[in-house]
């Protein structure tokens, strides 16, 4: 199967840099969990600008992967699928991400995806942190499988029909497993 993972807070831990970043730089007191929804200017003292200026290629390159990033894309490429990173990021970053992919997760540069409606991907499996990534242009369910990687951003996702939720990288490999199984019935 081709498998895409999102890189922002999937993979990595970009929410929770940006949120220490922010409460460092502006004397803010953010926790992750003040995040409730996908536009975090409306939950934090910061203006967008602000928000973005925060995004350099120097803040992209020091963002840490989650435990277990490179062993997901090892494993799942042990178990004979294609895996692809899907990531909308705005282009100033395109290049470090890209660079990002190929050093830490062993990747190539075809395997790295800039892509903002990623319901226009051709996967079977979409690992997204944004529920709108499940979404089409007309907000109906996407034909991939969906498995929602959770975050205080992501709880109210009833509008998704089937779909499975991670907590952790580690629990991918068996949801794509259990994907696999139930197609092949």
């Amino acid at each position: 199967m081709r498998i895409a993972l999102d890189f922002d807070d999937v993979l990595s831990r970009f929410l929770e840099a940006t949120i220490a970043k922010l409460n460092f730089v502006h004397d803010l007191d953010i926790e992750l969990e003040d995040i409730k929804g996908w536009n975090m200017d409306e939950y934090i003292d910061c203006t967008k600008e602000q928000l973005f200026a925060t995004w350099t290629p120097k803040f992209i390159e020091s963002v840490p992967f989650r435990d277990g990033a490179r062993k997901l894309v090892d494993d799942l490429k042990a178990l004979g699928h294609e895996v692809v990173i899907a990531t909308a990021c705005f282009a100033p970053t395109h290049e470090f991400r890209e660079k990002i992919c190929m050093d830490y997760l062993g990747l190539i540069s075809e395997d790295v995806i800039f892509i903002k409606k990623k319901y226009l991907l051709n996967v079977d499996v979409l690992v997204d942190d944004k529920l709108d990534n499940f979404m089409d242009s007309d907000s109906l369910p996407c034909e991939f499988e969906k498995v929602v990687y959770n975050m205080p951003h992501n709880q109210n996702s009833s509008k998704l029909g089937l779909h499975y939720r991670v907590n952790d990288l580690s629990e991918i490999v068996g949801v794509v497993e259990t994907i696999q199984k139930n197609r092949c019935k």
